[in-house]
Order: structure tokens, then C-alpha cells, then sequence
């Protein structure tokens, strides 16, 4: 594990949700991804004003592209609940991301959410990575985010939506943060990665090898933001568990 390391704090703060003027309405270099026609609205990733850890979900649930706030939602209400206040720190404390920062349909045929596959996904995801260090701010996309954060450590987790089909998950995300809390105790700016999406995006290796499921508790130093898909090969083989 590298050494701790006397990091500057981070002069970014979310004072407002973004407030385009239709939940439909995207910033103008969504037109360029070819999952903008089906992925609704638009969530800026959320920074507190005293940000300890970040999260990575897949997308945005409903509400909050609604509310056009990360984790603004009644399953927001249930994460913070159980994995942020019971350690003591609040939203406040937290940068939220996405990995794609527009909802995600729901599939009637599938009985889950349609995200995309192939090159699709693969644009997409691409695609989302210019707004890695946006956030919203009086309405606006301001500068600030995950790379400003300067995140040294990545801990990959079940995501927390799937609690619904396997009850079990909850006591190991539980578990799993407990864990995430602790390395930020220690001066870390962790990274938690909830589910397969996030995990895939910064580990690419881990796809076909069990993904979050088979990784869940890793975790790997990295330092900055990790989204490259070149130098990240066997990042996460020699993290603890």
C-alpha cells in the first residue's frame, strides 16, 4: 500500500442542482454519444463541501434525473441511511458520479435496466468522461470533480440497487464501506466502485473474470483518476480484501 500522502483540499463545492431548463435537456456534447436518443435527462456529479470519499454508481436512478441531483431520490435516502450517516459524515462529505450520467431505460422484456451493450456502451462511457471533473453549481456546469479530488485508492462493491434481488448484498456493502470509512480515517481519498459498470470502467480487465460480484472487497492505490484503459492491467491483483 503506498504512503500517505498531505493532500490540498479540494476549492469545489455543489451549492445548487443543475437546473437546465427541461429534464430532457443535455449539455451539448451529449449529441456525440450514440445513447443520447434513449438515455433520459442529465445528472452533474454532485461535490460537498468537505469531500472525504467519491462514489461511482452505474446511472442515475429516476428521481434524480428528475431532481437532476445525484442520489436525490428515495434509494439516495436509503444509501446515505445505512453507508454514509451511520459513520458519522453526510452528503456533504461525498462526490457522487456516475458512469453514465443519464437514466437508463427500463426493459419490460429484460425486467431490468437497459443499459447499453457493445460499441454502444463502449461510446457511451467514453463519452460521459469529459464531465469526469464538472459539477453543478448555481445551475451551471462548474470545474471540480473527480480529478480534482485526486483519488489514491479504488474499492469495488456490489451496486446497492441490487439489494432488492439479493437481500444478502446488503450486510457485505455494509461491510464494504465500513471499510471505505476507515481508509479515509487514515488520510485515503478512496474511490468506491458500485457494481459492474464502475468496477469494468476503471479495472477493463476484470469483465468476463466475475466482475463486481467475484471482486467485491478489492481494492487497488492508484493514483488520480483512474480512467485509462491502457495502464490499468492487473491494478486491482494485488489488492487486499
Amino acid at each position: 500500500m503506498t504512503a500517505l500522502k498531505s493532500l490540498p483540499p479540494i476549492p469545489v463545492i455543489s451549492t445548487k442542482t443543475w437546473e437546465s431548463p427541461g429534464i430532457n435537456v443535455k449539455p451539448p456534447l451529449c449529441q456525440f454519444c450514440k445513447f443520447s436518443f434513449k438515455g433520459r435527462g442529465f445528472v452533474p456529479d454532485y461535490v460537498g463541501s468537505d469531500p472525504k470519499l467519491a462514489l461511482m454508481f452505474p446511472f442515475p436512478l429516476k428521481d434524480e434525473v428528475i431532481e437532476r441531483e445525484a442520489l436525490k431520490s428515495n434509494a439516495g435516502w436509503y444509501y446515505l441511511k445505512n453507508f454514509v450517516e451511520p459513520f458519522g459524515y453526510g452528503k456533504q462529505n461525498l462526490i457522487i458520479s456516475h458512469v453514465l450520467r443519464c437514466g437508463v431505460p427500463w426493459s419490460g422484456r429484460k425486467k431490468d435496466y437497459d443499459y447499453p451493450i457493445g460499441a454502444v456502451r463502449l461510446n457511451a462511457e467514453n463519452s460521459c468522461r469529459v464531465y469526469d471533473n464538472q459539477h453543478s453549481e448555481r445551475g451551471e456546469l462548474a470545474l471540480g470533480g473527480l480529478q480534482d479530488f485526486l483519488p489514491d485508492l479504488y474499492l469495488i462493491t456490489f451496486d446497492p440497487k441490487d439489494i432488492r434481488k439479493v437481500p444478502a448484498y446488503f450486510r457485505q456493502l455494509k461491510r464494504d464501506m465500513e471499510k471505505a470509512w476507515k481508509f479515509v480515517a487514515q488520510g485515503r481519498r478512496p474511490v468506491v466502485l458500485f457494481g459492474n459498470e464502475p468496477a469494468e470502467l476503471v479495472a477493463e480487465y476484470i469483465r468476463g473474470k466475475g466482475s463486481a460480484k467475484a471482486w467485491r472487497g478489492s481494492f487497488a492505490d492508484m493514483d488520480g483518476w483512474a480512467f485509462n484503459r491502457t495502464n490499468l492491467e492487473g491494478g486491482f491483483l494485488e489488492a487486499g480484501r
